[in-house]
C-alpha cells in the first residue's frame, strides 16, 4: 500500500497533494522525514527549513506545516532550537 500512497502523493521528491487519512499521511511524512534527515544528525530550525522546502515547491503544504506535522506525529523532536528524527526510520 505504501508504494501506491507515495506514487499519489510524491512525485521527483516533491509533494503533489498531502492525503487526509491518517495511514497514508504517516506513509507519506515517513518517506519525507527518512529521505531528507539523518538519525543521530542534529539541525536548527533554518536548515530544517531548507530541507523541507523543496518538498513543498508548488505542493499543498507549505514548510512550516510539513515540519509540524513530522514533529506532531513524532518523525522528528525538537528541543533547545533543534530538531533532530526520532522516527520512523528508527522504530
Amino acid at each position: 500500500m505504501n508504494d501506491q500512497v507515495l506514487r499519489r502523493y510524491v512525485r521527483d521528491d516533491r509533494l503533489v497533494g498531502f492525503p487526509a487519512r491518517w495511514t497514508r499521511k504517516l506513509a507519506v511524512l515517513g518517506h519525507v522525514s527518512t529521505h531528507t534527515f539523518v538519525p543521530g544528525e542534529r539541525y536548527d530550525e533554518q536548515t530544517v527549513n531548507e530541507r523541507l522546502g523543496p518538498w513543498c515547491d508548488g505542493g499543498p503544504v507549505d514548510h512550516v506545516a510539513l515540519r509540524r506535522y513530522l514533529v506532531d506525529v513524532g518523525y522528528l523532536s525538537r528541543a533547545g532550537g533543534e530538531y533532530w528524527m526520532t522516527g520512523p526510520a528508527l522504530s
